[in-house]
């Protein structure tokens, strides 16, 4: 069996959920004995920085004329390898091979905030165009399967499998090194609109001014802009924004006195798997996809209900025994979720597309 991942995502990435997905699916695929290429020309992406033929790191593209036809290049690439490929697992859902493509495709759908935001109607025709020509659509839970069905009622669910992801937060050898040097509640990842970070500075607003020594420790998402300084007022010196590799982030996690997770929509959530693999407390929204990924193991509020997000996450930072099973109810959790098993089952989507 044939099969190729296309340049989208790996162009579009230098880190990121997706691209970790897809690579951590291909090396499996790989060692399953699939034959796996991977069509990308240039690319700044860390994961498949060894699988690529032009890995880009600092500048990507050094040349303008190569820079702004670097698209083109990519996608030409990408027709010219599939051609001979049994299974085309797009990265993304740009339908540039539909009617040029004769074998069978595979589509990851990670989740439908597009079309519950209303972001960009282009890439809601994009995906209506490529859910009609798969032969076979992932979901990678079961909110996010729902939600393709209410959202395109018109897509046999039959067609539909839903396949878990893993974790690739690796549990730090020593959880002895506290990036604060103060006890702190732990944020990840971006703080955009349906992320809900305003409803977050707001509920900890009241738990700061009680917890004197209690810090904030926003890893990733960029340093704080102008607004959200002025959001969080006068407790301001008490948040700390912070870009971190895997190693630094997992000790973060082990660190915290928990991680909050307040986003309004998730298809999956990967970073509740990572508090879990490293003993770190979860408290988060009850919407989603969080509850089916993170089961008994976590603590859960509303997350439109400010009042109801600020006594959770107090309660869970002042019961020590609280926060003590939840670190145990974690770790069992996530032995549920491997990226041996997606790759297992994706391989059997696989051949049943091939056997339709």
């Amino acid at each position: 069996m044939k099969v190729c991942y296309d340049y989208q995502i790996l162009a579009a990435q230098k880190y990121g959920g997706i691209s970790r997905y897809f690579f951590e699916l291909a090396t499996r695929i790989m060692s399953l004995g699939a034959d796996v290429k991977i069509t990308c020309r240039y690319s700044r992406n860390y994961y498949f920085r060894d699988m690529l033929p032009i890995y880009t790191p600092q500048n990507f593209m050094a040349s303008f004329i190569e820079r702004k036809l670097s698209g083109t290049l990519n996608r030409l690439q990408s027709l010219h390898d599939m051609k001979d490929c049994d299974i085309l697992h797009p990265t993304y859902y740009k339908p540039y091979m539909l009617g040029r493509f004769n074998g069978r495709i595979i589509l990851t759908v990670y989740d439908l905030i597009n079309e519950i935001y209303g972001v960009n109607p282009e890439e809601t025709d994009n995906k209506r165009r490529m859910f009609h020509a798969a032969a076979h659509i992932i979901a990678i839970s079961e909110n996010t399967k729902k939600d393709i069905l209410r959202i395109f009622p018109d897509i046999d669910p039959g067609k539909i499998s839903v396949i878990y992801l893993g974790s690739s937060m690796q549990t730090p050898i020593s959880t002895g090194k506290n990036p604060l040097g103060n006890p702190y509640v732990l944020f990840v990842g971006a703080r955009w609109s349906y992320k809900n970070f305003a409803r977050f500075v707001a509920s900890m607003r009241p738990i700061l001014e009680r917890l004197g020594d209690l810090r904030v420790l926003c890893a990733g998402g960029g340093e704080f802009s102008a607004d959200e300084i002025a959001l969080m007022g006068k407790m301001s010196s008490r948040y700390v924004q912070r870009n971190m590799n895997d190693d630094e982030l997992a000790q973060a996690y082990a660190n915290a006195e928990c991680f909050v997770f307040p986003s309004e929509y998730e298809g999956f959530g990967i970073p509740v798997l990572e508090a879990f693999a490293c003993g770190c407390p979860l408290v988060c929204s009850n919407s989603s996809s969080l509850p089916e990924v993170g089961g008994e193991a976590a603590e859960y509020f509303d997350p439109f209900n400010v009042e109801d997000m600020s006594a959770k996450i107090l309660r869970v930072i002042e019961d020590e025994s609280l926060r003590e099973s939840m670190r145990s109810a974690g770790r069992e959790r996530v032995k549920l979720f491997s990226w041996d098993d997606t790759a297992r089952r994706t391989l059997e989507c696989y051949k049943l597309a091939m056997s339709s």
